[in-house]
C-alpha cells in the first residue's frame, strides 16, 4: 500500500511541476523524488546493507527498515509540508 500511495504523491508532484514550470521543472522534481521513493520502496534492502560507504566509516550494523522508510516519507512529504506552511503564512 505504501508503494502505491508514494507513487501517487510523486505523480502529483510531477504533474504540478509540469503545469507550473514545464518539462524542465518536472524533470528536476523527478530527480529529487528518486531518493525518497527508493527509501520507501526498498527500505528492507537498504536497511540490510552493511559494508563500505566511505573509506573512513563503513556500515557495520543493519538499519531497521522502518527508519529508512520513515526518512523516505519525511523527504517525500517535505515539499507538501513547506507548501502548506507557506500558503498559510501568506494569507
Amino acid at each position: 500500500m505504501g508503494k502505491i500511495i508514494s507513487a501517487a504523491i510523486a505523480a502529483c508532484y510531477i504533474v504540478l511541476a509540469y503545469s507550473a514550470g514545464g518539462a524542465k521543472m518536472a524533470f528536476k522534481i523527478f530527480a529529487f523524488l528518486i531518493i525518497p521513493i527508493g527509501f520507501i520502496w526498498f527500505s528492507e534492502a537498504i536497511g540490510n546493507y552493511t559494508g563500505p560507504v566511505t573509506r573512513a566509516a563503513p556500515l557495520t550494523n543493519k538499519t531497521p527498515a522502518f527508519l529508512i522508510a520513515f526518512v523516505g516519507w519525511v523527504v517525500l512529504l517535505l515539499p507538501a509540508i513547506i507548501g502548506l506552511f507557506l500558503s498559510f503564512r501568506l494569507k
